[in-house]
């Protein structure tokens, strides 16, 4: 604790002259001739000054002393000014226990958001580790069914290649959401051709909408123009879901 506002700031040790005692006892000094008060560390400056009046009150949070609002006069503290004095230093607590909450929040908002992000990083690496032996399975799967041709190895060759294919869509999705999460989804504009994407995205949707039985056509509403700046990757994931 420290008094003086001239620039002379001098530390008050606890339970120790005025200002002490109000943070050791939590309760508030009223003095109408602090020259004589014996509490007072410094007299000689008061008497300087011209003082006359001191008023100090515990600032609280909860029931803790965190502060100490006090005042020195020239004139003697009316009892309405002391009452002011009150009133100001509950609302001053009450300020600052809200200030203190609001840093609170913050810090566990920014703990929360650093969780996130590293939750996020986390499925981001997982996903691509298990990706890339996925891949390999499907590579070899892929040799497999080109020189199998007994009917059962077949329809097994041809289960895992479905499956594999499902579930690279799934990783693919969470690797999607885990880079969009932790800001590291890029993107990579240039001039491509809107119709040569869409054709794309057409005959890769092909095989699962001839096995659903369904139809799926193109049309274009209005002049296309022949090259767009644009991220392809990007417009064919959003087109395909």
């Amino acid at each position: 604790y420290y008094t003086h506002t001239d620039g002379n700031h001098r530390r008050i040790p606890v339970g120790a002259f005025k200002i002490g005692q109000i943070a050791n006892e939590a309760s508030p000094v009223i003095c109408n001739d602090i020259v004589k008060d014996e509490r007072l560390h410094d007299r000689e400056w008061a008497e300087s000054h011209e003082l006359q009046s001191f008023a100090g009150f515990p600032l609280m949070s909860g029931s803790e002393v965190i502060g100490v609002v006090a005042m020195f006069s020239q004139q003697r503290l009316a009892p309405h000014l002391q009452e002011t004095l009150s009133i100001l230093t509950r609302l001053t607590a009450e300020a600052l226990c809200n200030v203190q909450q609001f840093e609170e929040l913050q810090q566990a908002r920014t703990q929360a958001e650093a969780a996130n992000i590293s939750k996020s990083e986390f499925l981001a690496n997982m996903t691509h580790e298990i990706r890339t032996p996925m891949t390999a399975i499907m590579g070899f799967a892929e040799n497999l069914a080109e020189n199998v041709t007994d009917p059962v190895n077949v329809d097994a060759i041809s289960t895992i290649q479905r499956n594999g294919e499902h579930l690279l869509d799934i990783i693919n999705d969470i690797l999607d959401l885990s880079k969009v999460e932790s800001g590291k989804l890029s993107v990579e504009l240039g001039h491509h051709k809107p119709c040569e994407i869409v054709a794309e995205v057409l005959s890769l949707v092909k095989s699962k909408v001839d096995c659903s039985q369904l139809n799926l056509d193109v049309t274009c509403v209005g002049p296309i123009p022949e090259q767009i700046c644009t991220d392809p990757t990007r417009l064919r994931q959003i087109l395909i879901n």
